[in-house]
């Protein structure tokens, strides 16, 4: 999944629209937006960002310099998987995988599982996996 600086922008828009039920305005310039966007494209996989930017503005970021500065508090470098599979799954995925995701997410917080419980949680993130690749090689084909 790759988005241009502008797209990520549009995007950012539309969820601070969502989110603030106000236009977000440019507080610098669109081309040094742009700029951060790109550094930051260039550094994390699109879906991590992508997944970040509702949580961002709702925990109070008013503008895309600010994001991209506090980027590593909204999706640090051990979670950014997890945030990519969510990602996936909440815009593309089918019930199937959404079941096995809140599965997921259920066997992940618990506290002392077993080792059955982490066979099975092991066996959904593959799936889960698995089945990303095979949307990324659909949507590529396209």
């Amino acid at each position: 999944m790759n988005f241009s600086p502008s797209n990520l922008r549009k995007v950012w828009s539309r969820e601070f629209k969502r989110l603030r039920s106000a236009e977000y305005r440019t507080v610098s310039s669109i081309a040094m937006e742009n700029k951060f966007l790109k550094k930051l494209s260039d550094d994390n996989d699109t879906a991590v960002i992508l997944a970040v930017i509702p949580n961002a503005i709702e925990s109070g970021v008013t503008t895309i310099r600010e994001f991209s500065l506090r980027f590593g508090e909204f999706a640090p470098l051990e979670r950014q998987e997890d945030l990519r599979r969510e990602h996936f799954v909440m815009t593309k995925g089918k019930d199937k995988q959404k079941d096995l995701f809140e599965e997921l997410e259920v066997l992940q917080g618990k506290w002392f599982p077993s080792a059955k419980d982490e066979d099975r949680k092991y066996k959904i993130i593959r799936d889960i996996d698995n089945w990303i690749k095979e949307e990324d090689l659909v949507a590529k084909e396209l």
